[in-house]
């Protein structure tokens, strides 16, 4: 049995035209990229994990 899926998926919401649009259009790479820099930025103002000190 194959992919659940039978095609794939030809377009995305464009934040910028608020419309769907082709994913061969240039705002795709440019809205992926646009996310990929805020995804980044949150991850390094997360505060690195403490490890907790064993019990006494």
């Amino acid at each position: 049995m194959g992919s659940p899926y039978a095609q794939k998926i030809l377009h995305f919401y464009c934040y910028e035209c608020k419309d769907y649009e082709l994913k061969t259009s240039p705002h795709y790479k440019a809205q992926k990229q646009r996310f990929s820099r805020r995804k980044k930025a949150r991850e390094a103002k997360k505060p690195a994990a403490t490890p907790t000190p064993p019990p006494p």
